[in-house]
């Protein structure tokens, strides 16, 4: 009988005990039942079904769209975020109570022999936390959280800037697909006027072979340009997950007709840069865990109480007991230095970016001046000279006054120029992308170079 109650003391105490950890275990459970911060873009739409190309052409905004709707890169680090988020419910947590049973004095000799004079303890012991340990930890895991977001945007940006550049390769594509086909037209207009100079016999029959050589060669750069635009799309799909094409063509114009930013401007705006608040996100991390290296070098204690029979007059007593590890060797502080040595170490390493970001912004920058100069000379004046040469040789040619190589030189510096006129452009967008990806945001408001508009120059 007095086990019986003793045992029952011990259960109702040990449940009275547990009932003390109850308002942080049900604070805890409110914050789990909160809807996860998840970052923007960051919820995946509805995958397309099937693989039908819609009839209309792609166009910038719904390709950016889809990428950051569907694209894998930034499905992996949605859902780190959601795992730092647990890890903060987790660091949130108290330390469980241990319940011990304890009995002595039974199954030896004499008087020991049996059970009647056993002593039997039950206790509950728990650990409390000192030095804002607990605190830290969820300081400590709210800048994780901080971290894995920053790693989000930071991936955002450069999946904005490869999807502009996967863009402009479509566009570039179909661009040199129409220069095959426009060139490839042209040699068979000289070659059809070849053959009624050769049927009129004002010129010889070798003529109509060389011109027929030019139609051939034109047809093998519209084979390449097709495949080359044929993989350019598949490029593009894939950023949002197809290993098909979805789409039979992209709308926009590569031309340039815009006035070029300032360096001051962009600086201005580098600061808030997703790679600069990164580098400035893992110092705070670092700070957190000094801040819990320093914690973790105070000592907790443990409260234990209990209640304890006697077999043999059938008494009950109270048992209580505290303890404290002595911080006499160990007071935690080699992870202490450590964790003082690493947040110096981010803390450079967040002057060091900021320094690296102004010379890619530099170079950017530059690039984009001279991509842009490149692309101005050769449309407003190489490009016209070359087809003002061009028709003038082409009609020196059916008088007579001209021959074969003549036509053929000039033909070739038409179309090398447009198609180096693609290639600046090409330059021109990607040091755009560049500096997008360094920015983490638009170079300008309104991205109109990739929007479908008729300019005074027309579309490209």
């Amino acid at each position: 009988m007095p086990q019986k109650a003793l045992v029952a003391f011990g259960t109702l105490f040990g449940v009275g005990l547990l009932f003390l950890s109850v308002p942080a275990w049900s604070s805890d459970a409110q914050r789990s039942t909160a809807p996860l911060r998840r970052p923007v873009d960051a919820e995946p739409m509805a995958a397309i079904q099937g693989n039908t190309a819609p009839s209309s052409p792609l166009t910038f905004e719904e390709a950016l769209q889809k990428t950051l709707e569907q694209s894998p890169k930034l499905r992996i680090f949605s859902r780190e975020v959601d795992a730092r988020q647990a890890e903060i419910r987790q660091a949130g947590l108290r330390p469980n109570p241990e319940l011990a049973l304890e009995v002595e004095n039974f199954a030896g000799s004499g008087s020991f022999s049996g059970t009647d004079s056993a002593e039997t303890t039950v206790i509950i012991s728990q650990l409390f936390e000192l030095g804002g340990k607990r605190g830290h930890r969820q300081d400590l895991g709210r800048l994780e959280r901080e971290l894995a977001e920053g790693e989000y945007a930071v991936a955002r940006a450069e999946v904005c800037a490869e999807t502009r550049d996967r863009f402009v390769a479509v566009l570039a594509a179909q661009k040199r697909l129409a220069l095959a086909e426009e060139q490839l037209d042209l040699s068979r207009k000289v070659l059809q006027t070849v053959e009624e100079r050769i049927g009129a016999g004002e010129t010889a029959a070798l003529e109509g072979v060389r011109f027929q050589t030019l139609v051939a060669e034109g047809n093998l750069r519209r084979e390449r340009a097709l495949e080359e635009l044929s993989v350019a799309r598949l490029l593009l799909a894939t950023g949002w997950g197809r290993d098909t094409v979805d789409f039979t063509s992209v709308r926009g114009t590569l031309e340039v007709d815009r006035a070029l930013p300032d360096f001051p401007e962009l600086a201005a705006r580098l600061e808030e840069s997703p790679v600069a608040a990164l580098r400035q996100r893992e110092a705070r991390r670092a700070a957190g865990v000094l801040a819990l290296e320093r914690s973790r070098g105070i000592p907790d204690i443990t409260l234990s109480l209990g209640a304890r029979n006697d077999g043999d007059t059938g008494d009950n007593g109270a048992v209580a007991a505290i303890a404290f590890p002595l911080p006499i060797f160990d007071r935690n502080q080699g992870a202490v230095a450590a964790a003082r040595s690493r947040r110096a170490k981010a803390e450079e390493a967040a002057r060091g970016a900021q320094l690296r970001l102004a010379a890619e912004l530099t170079a950017g920058l530059q690039k984009l001046r001279t991509a842009h100069g490149e692309a101005a000379i050769l449309r407003d004046e190489i490009l016209p000279a070359a087809r003002n040469i061009f028709d003038a040789v082409t009609f020196g040619y059916q008088a007579g006054k001209f021959g074969f190589l003549e036509v053929l030189d000039a033909e070739r510096t038409l179309f090398a120029a447009k198609s180096r006129y693609i290639d600046a452009l090409c330059a021109y967008h990607g040091a755009v992308s560049e500096l997008e990806r360094l920015l983490g945001d638009k170079l300008w408001a309104q991205d109109d170079l990739l929007a479908f508009t008729e300019n005074k120059r027309g579309q490209s």
